[in-house]
């Protein structure tokens, strides 16, 4: 006797779990590109890197939100917004939470020491006269030593909040522009593809 194939059905709580799952795989390509951007001043091409990483999650967020409009139910705009939001969400709270433990037991302050040390550096200080006066400089090198693990992870998390909304925007945009592109109303079938 054969098995039936088990269709999974659209529901508020399958739309968090495919989220729970998809924000692995962009908070791993987050971790990646932020550990990337934080050793710059070590290899610039690292910078680089970094932003290719970024922008290939955005497309990895728009494939993920895609797969779930044509495998499991079709989406519209506002759905197609909410999760892949739920999965910037989701990929914001692990990337920072990754984040905590590379700052607090890897990296142990290099970074910020690093960037108090460039602060301090002549040819920086030089560029920083011309643009500020000697007061506005003295309070960035004060927040600069002022900074705490704390503040740089709120600061993160409150990053990918933000961004998470335009993001979430342009995927939904996105997935309902191939909508258009493929002639129907709905979510394109077999018959309407070329």
């Amino acid at each position: 006797m054969m098995k039936e194939e088990e269709k999974v059905t659209d529901s508020p709580s399958m739309r968090v779990h495919y989220a729970g799952v998809c924000a692995f795989w962009i908070a791993g390509m987050w971790v990646v590109s932020w550990v990337c951007m934080l050793n710059f001043y070590r290899y610039p091409l690292l910078s680089l890197l970094s932003l290719v990483l970024y922008a290939w999650s955005v497309f990895m967020l728009y494939q993920m939100v895609d797969k779930y409009k044509r495998s499991i139910a079709p989406l519209g705009f506002l759905d197609s917004f909410w999760l892949s939001w739920r999965i910037c969400i989701f990929a914001g709270m692990v990337s920072g939470l990754a984040d905590y433990v590379y700052l607090r037991f890897i990296d142990k302050g290099q970074f910020l020491e690093q960037m108090t040390r460039i602060m301090s550096d002549e040819q920086y200080m030089q560029t920083m006269k011309a643009m500020y006066s000697h007061q506005e400089i003295e309070q960035m090198k004060l927040i600069m030593q002022g900074i705490t693990l704390g503040d740089m992870l709120s600061n993160i998390l409150f990053t990918a909040f933000i961004l998470s909304i335009p993001i979430s925007l342009l995927v939904a945009y996105l997935t309902k522009l191939k909508n258009r592109r493929s002639g129907s109303i709905g979510y394109p079938t077999g018959d309407d593809q070329n």
